[in-house]
Formats: structure tokens, C-alpha cells, sequence
């Protein structure tokens, strides 16, 4: 694959880096499946405050969002986005 083909796929220079928050949020829910509530309480955030910024690793396609009863539940789309956060957690120890 040609690196101007790979290269197109990122996103914008202007695009908003992550930040500790929605790391937090990803690193969270890497393991388990996780209502909006449950991940304000783990992080001691308002609903409110989780809630939009899961909206935006919705809109990257980083989460999906799963409705069970009436809570919200997120987990993350793929896979290879868990491994990678556990080798760079690894890397980190």
C-alpha cells in the first residue's frame, strides 16, 4: 500500500487530538461493554460530560453504541484498536 494511499486516511491536520478524557473513555471500555453511567462513575464525570465526548469517538468510529433497556451502552469497534492500546500500555509499564 502506498503511503499516499495510507496518508489519505488520516484525518485532517485540523482535526482535534484526543484528549485524556476520551483516552480515558477508550482505555475504560476496552475490557467490558459500558453504559454512559456506569463510565461517569468510573471516571467521576457528569453523564453530561461523558456523553459528548463519546459523541465524538462515535463520530471518528472509534466506539459503537448499543442500546440496552433505556442506557446506552459502548464498546469499541474494533479489535485491533484494543491491541494496539494494550502493546502501547505494555510499552509504557
Amino acid at each position: 500500500m502506498s503511503s499516499r494511499r495510507i496518508t489519505r486516511s488520516w484525518p485532517r491536520p485540523s482535526a482535534r487530538l484526543p484528549t485524556r478524557l476520551r483516552l480515558s473513555l477508550i482505555a475504560t471500555i476496552l475490557e467490558n461493554r459500558l453504559c454512559v453511567q456506569d463510565l461517569g462513575e468510573a471516571l467521576d464525570r457528569s453523564q453530561p460530560n461523558i456523553s459528548q465526548h463519546l459523541a465524538v469517538l462515535r463520530e471518528r468510529g472509534l466506539i459503537t453504541a448499543e442500546r440496552k433497556g433505556r442506557r446506552v451502552c459502548y464498546r469499541l469497534t474494533d479489535e485491533r484498536l484494543a491491541q494496539v492500546i494494550r502493546l502501547a500500555a505494555e510499552c509504557c509499564d
